[in-house]
């Protein structure tokens, strides 16, 4: 029995330091909601993200959002682009018109984007463009969606991407 209670635990050991030697590596080599290192092979012109590289896909999806962008929204103006998409407001210099740069999509426990909403609109900071990231219903924003598709039309779809315009 004490065999073979060492060779159980044995095994246990190399199980769990196995799948933790593999879990490392592919964190190592995996980029946080992007891809693994060697297929980070494009570099953005942008100079807010010089010497950061991506896949040639996102920088390509991003660079056309920043150059459609680019004579629609000007420095200092209002903006909404959700869901997860703080980076949006650092590279066009716009001001989040919800109060908050990071929009979690459906994550809203305190039910604070009605609020939110409401206090955009009564402090006259809706914009005159959103950006949606296209992302499954369930991660979406239905109190943002309601309002979007209320109060504005699709300008235009870079996916993953949609520019969408405040009827007037």
């Amino acid at each position: 029995k004490f065999k073979q209670s060492i060779l159980i635990t044995s095994l246990i050991f190399i199980v769990v330091l196995n799948l933790t030697v593999s879990a490392f590596i592919y964190n190592y080599n995996t980029v946080y909601r992007d891809a693994p290192l060697n297929k980070l092979t494009a570099s953005f012109s942008s100079p807010k993200l010089q010497g950061i590289k991506s896949t040639p896909e996102r920088v390509y999806q991003l660079e056309e959002l920043l150059d459609y962008l680019s004579t629609r929204v000007k420095r200092g103006e209002y903006l909404l682009a959700y869901p997860h998409l703080p980076l949006i407001y650092f590279l066009t210099q716009s001001r989040p018109s919800f109060g908050y740069a990071w929009i979690h999509g459906s994550f809203d426990p305190f039910f604070l984007h009605d609020k939110l909403l409401a206090k955009m609109i009564r402090e006259k900071r809706e914009p005159k463009y959103v950006v949606h990231l296209i992302v499954p219903s369930k991660d979406d924003d239905p109190v943002l969606n309601n309002y979007l598709h209320t109060n504005y039309y699709l300008d235009k779809t870079i996916i993953p991407f949609e520019i969408w315009s405040k009827i007037k």
